[in-house]
C-alpha cells in the first residue's frame, strides 16, 4: 500500500524504481490505481543509468543534479524507455506517468530537438504503453495539447498550470472528458474556495504538495467524479476542424461604472471559437450604438483612445471599460511596438497608463516582429503586463502580439515557456487574402487554437462569404475571429465600425457559436404567409436552420418563376444559403447538361448562393466530372457553394482532391431506421471539419425522443448539417415535421454550442 493513503483517492502516481512490487500488488487488491512514475530523461542514481549511451546525453537539466538531457529520436533511448515501460506492466502498474517530456524548440537539451520529435516521442511512448496494456498520462507538456494530439494520453498530471495561469490549456483533456490531476507547489498558505473553483471550472482535481513532494503540508479541493486512466485505443484522427483542402460554408454596457474582476484569459475557454472585435471606436452608452452592440456578443475587445492610451484619462473610457469588464468582456488596452523597435520604457508607460487609467484586462501588442531575436524584448514586456496582477489573486493580464501575419520560424515565440504570448493574431487582411492564403505554418497544429486571431475585412456584404471566411478560420485553428465587410479605404482604418451590411452582424455572432446547423432540402413551393400551412416562413424563422434548397422542377425549369425569385431574396435577406438543385445521373448526365441547369438558375435566380448536385457518384473515377461541376459553379459568382449529395458513405478522393472540391458531402440520406443501425461514417471523415458533412434522416416517428436520438447521433457522427423529418417517401422532403417537432429540432441543434 502507498505510505500515505488518502480517503476517497484512488489514483497514485508512485516511482518506477522506488515502488515495491508487493506495494503494487497490495494497491491492486485493494481496489486502487498505481501510476507508473519515471523520468524519459537521464538521470545518474537509477539502476539502469549504466545503459545510456555517451552520444545520447546531452545538457544538465537546470536546477536538478545528476539528470541529463537525452536525445529522444535514438534507437537506444527508446529501447530503455520500452524496458522501463515493461517493468511497470511487470509490477502491475494501471498507467505510466512519463515525466520531462518537454524539452524542444529553444530549451538547451544539446541536441536539435523540435515539437515534431517531442510529438514523434510522445506517441512511441503511447504506442507503447498501449502495446503493454496500460494507460498514459501526459505530464506537463501544456504546448503539444490540441484536439489532434489528446487521443494519445489518457490522463494528464499537471504541475503549476494554477499558479501559472495556464490551467486553460487542458480544454481538449476536458473536451474529451479525460481526468486532469493538478499539483501546484506554491507560496498560498492554501486553496481557497476561489481558487478550487477556478481549477474545478478547468476540469482539473487539484492538490498543493511542498515541492519537496512529502505528504504534508498538503491541501486539496473537493475531487469530483473522474474516470481512473485507462488504456485508450490507439489513437485515430479527431474529428475536430484541421486545413481542408477548399474553403466550405456552415450552414450592452450600462452608462454606469460598476467594478469587476478582470476575467479569465482565453486560455480557460472551453469555445473553440469565439469573437474578438479590434474596436477603434468611441465609447458609446445608447440603445443601438456601435458599442451597445459589440457588448455581449464579442468575448474580447480592443480600447484605443489615441493610438496608445492617450495623455490623459477619458471618463468615457473609464466607464465603457469598467462595464465591459463586469459583463465578463475581455479588455484589452492598444500599444504599437513598431516590429520591436519602440523603446521598451515607453511601451511599459503606455501599460501602466491602462493599468491605471482603465483597469484593463491585458494588453494588444500592435505592430509585432515575428522575428525569434525579439522575443527577449516581447517576453519583457509580456512579463511586465504580467506584473500588474498580483497572482493568486485575479488571474493573470491576457497578452496578444499582433503579428498581422504567419511564419514558419515564430514558432520561438511559443517554446521559451516564460512569458510566451497567450494570443498571436496569425492573419490580418482583405477577404480576397483570405480566400488565397495558404494556412497557417505547420506548427500552428502544435497549439490549441485558443492562442490563435485571424482579423478579415472588406467580406462581400452576403451570408455565403461571410460563411466561407468563418468556415475557413475554423478550418485555419482560429479560437478567435473578426469578420467584417469594412474597408480599409479610405481611411485606412476597417475596425472602426462593425459590420454595417443588414443581419451581417448578428449573423456572424451566431455562426461562431454554434457547431452544428440545419440544412433543410427544402421542396416545397413558395409561400408567403405567416401561418402554421406556409413551411417557408417556419423555415427560416429560428437561428438554428442556415441553408435551404430550392427545386422548382427536380432543377429550374424552362422558365423564371417569379415566386421563387422572391423566396431567395426573402432567405437571403434573413442570412441563409440557398443552394438550387440539380441531379447528375450518378455521373453519367451529360456535363453539358447539368451546367445549362447551372446557367438558368444563375440567370433566373441571380441571388442564389450556389448548386446541390443530386444523385452524386462515389465512383472515384467520376471525380473529374464533378470537379468540372465544382468549377463551373464557382465560375459563376465568387463565393458559390456546391453540395454533393451520395446519399450514402463514399471515398476520401472527392475532398482530398488538390482543387475544385464539393464544399458539403451528403454521406447519409435515408430512414430513421437505418439511421439508428448505421455503423456511422468512415474514419477518413474525422480529418475533416465537420461542416463539410451532412444527414438527412426522414420517416422519423413523430414523438421527441425518436428526433432527439437522430440529432444525437448526427453529432456523434461528425455531421455538421442535419435535418430530421417525420415525413416519408416517396419524397419526404416536401413538407416540415409537425410544429411541435420542428420547434424541438431547431430548439436542439441551436443549443448545440461549441461553448459546452
Amino acid at each position: 500500500m502507498p505510505t500515505h493513503q488518502i480517503a476517497g483517492v484512488k489514483v497514485y502516481s508512485i516511482d518506477l524504481f522506488d515502488t515495491a512490487n508487493a506495494t503494487v500488488t497490495a494497491m491492486n487488491a485493494a481496489g486502487l490505481v498505481p501510476v507508473c512514475y519515471f523520468s524519459t530523461q537521464f538521470e545518474n542514481w537509477r539502476p539502469d543509468s549504466a545503459s545510456f549511451p555517451a552520444s545520447a546525453l546531452g545538457s544538465n537539466i537546470s536546477g536538478w543534479a545528476g539528470e541529463r538531457y537525452v536525445d529522444t529520436r535514438t534507437a537506444e533511448i527508446r529501447n530503455i524507455m520500452t524496458a522501463r515501460i515493461q517493468l511497470c506492466k511487470a509490477k502491475g502498474f494501471k498507467a505510466i506517468d512519463p515525466d520531462n517530456t518537454d524539452c524542444y524548440g529553444t530549451c538547451n537539451s544539446g541536441f536539435p530537438l523540435t515539437s515534431t520529435t517531442a510529438l514523434q516521442y510522445l506517441q512511441f511512448l503511447s504506442d507503447t504503453a498501449r502495446a503493454n496494456g496500460m494507460g498514459i498520462g501526459l505530464k506537463n507538456t501544456l504546448n503539444l495539447i490540441s484536439s489532434t494530439t489528446v487521443s494519445m494520453w489518457d490522463f494528464a498530471i499537471n504541475e503549476q498550470c494554477y499558479q501559472h495561469n495556464e490551467c486553460g490549456m487542458y480544454a481538449p483533456f476536458k473536451a474529451a472528458g479525460k481526468p486532469i490531476f493538478n499539483v501546484e507547489y506554491t507560496s498560498l498558505s492554501k486553496f481557497n474556495s476561489n481558487s478550487c473553483a477556478k481549477v474545478n471550472t478547468f476540469g482539473t482535481v487539484g492538490i498543493r504538495k511542498a515541492l519537496s513532494l512529502q505528504f504534508t503540508p498538503r491541501d486539496a479541493c473537493a475531487l469530483p467524479k473522474l474516470a481512473s486512466p485507462s488504456p485508450s485505443p490507439k489513437p485515430s484522427p479527431s474529428p475536430s476542424p484541421k486545413p481542408s483542402p477548399s474553403p466550405s460554408p456552415k450552414p450592452s454596457p450600462s452608462p454606469s461604472p460598476s467594478p469587476s474582476p478582470s476575467p479569465p484569459p482565453p486560455a480557460s475557454s472551453n469555445c473553440t471559437q469565439q469573437i474578438a472585435v479590434p474596436s477603434y471606436y468611441y465609447p458609446c452608452f445608447t440603445t443601438g450604438c456601435v458599442w451597445q452592440r459589440t457588448a455581449g456578443k464579442a468575448k474580447l475587445v480592443i480600447i484605443n483612445p489615441a493610438s496608445g492610451p492617450g495623455a490623459a484619462v477619458d471618463s468615457n473610457y473609464v466607464i465603457l471599460s469598467s462595464n465591459l469588464r463586469a459583463g465578463g468582456t475581455i479588455v484589452l488596452g492598444y500599444v504599437a511596438t513598431t516590429y520591436g523597435g519602440k523603446v521598451t520604457a515607453d511601451v511599459q508607460a503606455e501599460i501602466d497608463k491602462y493599468f491605471s487609467w482603465y483597469g484593463v484586462s491585458g494588453i494588444f501588442f500592435d505592430e509585432a516582429s515575428t522575428e525569434c531575436t525579439t522575443v527577449p524584448y516581447y517576453q519583457q514586456l509580456i512579463g511586465y503586463t504580467k506584473s500588474k496582477v498580483s497572482a493568486g489573486t485575479t488571474p493573470a493580464p491576457t497578452t496578444v502580439l499582433n503579428w498581422g501575419t504567419d511564419s514558419a520560424a515564430a514558432e520561438c515565440f511559443f517554446t521559451v515557456g516564460l512569458n510566451a504570448p497567450d494570443i498571436v493574431v496569425n492573419f490580418e487582411s482583405s477577404y480576397t487574402s483570405y480566400l488565397t492564403w495558404s494556412g497557417p505554418a505547420a506548427w500552428v497544429s502544435n497549439y490549441p487554437a485558443s492562442r490563435f486571431w485571424q482579423l478579415v475585412y472588406e467580406v462581400p456584404q452576403t451570408p455565403e462569404a461571410l460563411y466561407k471566411a468563418l468556415m475557413l478560420s475554423k478550418a485555419r485553428r482560429a479560437g478567435w475571429v473578426y469578420v467584417t465587410d469594412d474597408s480599409i479605404t479610405p481611411d485606412g482604418n476597417p475596425w472602426d465600425t462593425l459590420p454595417s451590411a443588414p443581419g451581417l452582424w448578428d449573423l456572424e455572432v451566431r455562426l461562431t457559436s454554434t457547431t452544428q446547423q440545419i440544412g433543410v432540402p427544402s421542396y416545397y413551393y413558395p409561400c408567403f404567409t405567416n401561418t402554421a400551412t406556409c413551411h417557408w416562413s417556419r423555415t427560416s424563422g429560428n437561428d438554428a436552420t442556415r441553408l435551404v434548397i430550392i427545386n422548382p422542377a427536380s432543377g429550374p425549369g424552362t422558365a423564371v418563376d417569379s415566386n421563387y425569385v422572391t423566396i431567395v431574396n426573402n432567405m437571403k435577406a434573413a442570412g441563409l444559403i440557398v443552394l438550387a438543385y440539380t441531379y447528375t445521373g450518378y455521373g453519367a448526365r451529360a456535363a453539358a447538361t447539368v451546367q445549362a441547369d447551372i446557367d438558368k438558375y444563375y440567370n433566373f435566380y441571380q441571388n442564389i448562393s450556389g448548386i446541390f448536385l443530386d444523385e452524386g457518384s462515389t465512383d472515384c473515377a467520376t471525380l473529374p466530372y464533378y470537379q468540372q461541376l465544382v468549377a463551373y459553379t464557382k465560375s459563376k459568382a465568387q463565393n458559390s457553394l456546391t453540395a454533393l449529395n451520395w446519399g450514402t458513405q463514399g471515398p476520401e478522393c472527392f475532398l482530398s482532391a488538390a482543387a475544385n472540391t464539393p464544399d458539403i458531402i451528403i454521406n447519409f440520406e435515408d430512414t430513421y431506421s437505418a439511421y439508428s443501425s448505421w455503423s456511422g461514417p468512415a474514419a477518413w471523415t474525422a480529418a475533416y471539419p465537420a461542416h463539410r458533412f451532412w444527414h438527412l434522416v426522414h420517416s422519423a416517428p413523430a414523438n421527441a425522443e425518436a428526433f432527439g436520438s437522430a440529432l444525437g447521433l448526427a453529432r456523434a457522427r461528425h455531421a455538421g448539417w442535419v435535418y430530421v423529418t417525420n415525413d416519408v417517401m416517396n419524397n419526404p422532403w416536401d413538407t416540415l415535421p409537425a410544429a411541435a417537432l420542428w420547434s424541438n429540432e431547431t430548439a436542439i441543434v441551436g443549443a448545440t454550442s461549441s461553448c459546452l
